[in-house]
């Protein structure tokens, strides 16, 4: 954790304030007071704010410390032959978030990272695999050392990295250690964190839409996660005699929510007749059966 010090011996603040973007409600209030020895005002999660005839006299020393702000208002007086050390601690960590998806080709996701006391001053990929990890033109100076990135000076902006798969059809990973210049860090896995939520947990077949039809519909179906990371689906089409009459998907597919139209064709391309049809979804070992009407 480092601490910024910021020493004064100077006759009169109008006005001055020391400020880390930090939530912070609760306030210390001091005036009307002569410091004349050594006095510490350390605090946490308060602005101190220093006004209204609050002297620090020749000889006084006085100390301000937290790890929000630092308001000098009108009254604050540190004269001439006195010490003065304001102190704001950042104990904050910094924030890593899921940014935005690009569903390419190539497929590619950006993460935000962020600190607005100290700065980011290194980020660590833990992991990165099947993807390439890009840090945008007038992000900061910075220098690769193996899996380390190292900022000098620390970047206190928001810092914007992108994510790029290589191979557009197997499973990316990417996880990121941010630490500031405080020492303050977090490990995050900004894709996962975020988008989990987001994968089915079950597979589902749902009904298609519309139904009945004329010509085309669509086929909603879930894949969940499992660790194989993808599963083997087959999307087929039978009349009610059961004989296969088109096959819209036969592939290895990554977890999530997928839909496939069908325009009322065989495998041939031929317009097929108006009737009952049943559509089968097969996913691993998960097996389900629904009907759907094609109206001529």
């Amino acid at each position: 954790m480092k601490i910024f010090i910021i020493i004064m011996s100077i006759l009169l603040f109008s006005f001055f304030q020391f400020a880390f973007s930090q939530s912070c409600t609760d306030t210390l209030f001091l005036e009307n007071h002569t410091v004349t020895g050594t006095e510490t005002y350390d605090v946490s999660n308060k602005i101190i704010v220093a006004r209204n005839n609050f002297i620090v006299a020749p000889g006084g020393n006085c100390v301000f410390k937290t790890d929000c702000a630092i308001h000098l208002e009108p009254g604050f007086v540190a004269q001439a032959g006195s010490e003065f050390h304001a102190f704001i601690v950042d104990n904050v960590a910094p924030t890593c978030n899921f940014l935005s998806y690009n569903p390419g080709p190539p497929v590619s996701i950006e993460v935000l990272l962020h600190d607005a006391q100290s700065g980011i001053a290194l980020v660590e990929v833990v992991k990165l695999k099947n993807a390439t990890l890009e840090i945008p033109e007038g992000s900061g100076n910075f220098y690769n050392q193996g899996d380390l990135i190292n900022f000098s000076p620390p970047v206190a902006t928001a810092l914007t990295v992108e994510a790029v798969k290589i191979n557009q059809t197997a499973s990316s990973y990417l996880t990121l250690h941010v630490t500031d210049d405080s020492g303050n860090e977090i490990t995050c896995d900004p894709v996962y964190s975020t988008l989990s939520a987001l994968i089915p947990q079950e597979y589902d077949l749902k009904q298609n839409y519309p139904n009945p039809f004329n010509p085309t519909t669509t086929i909603y179906f879930d894949i969940a996660a499992n660790n194989e990371g993808t599963t083997p689906v087959k999307l087929i089409i039978y009349d009610l005699l059961g004989r296969q009459v088109k096959t819209l998907i036969n592939k290895e597919m990554q977890p999530g929510e997928y839909s496939a139209k069908w325009d009322g064709t065989n495998k041939l391309g031929e317009a097929v007749a108006g009737s009952v049809y049943i559509y089968r979804l097969v996913a691993g070992d998960f097996t389900s059966t629904k009907k759907m009407i094609l109206l001529k």
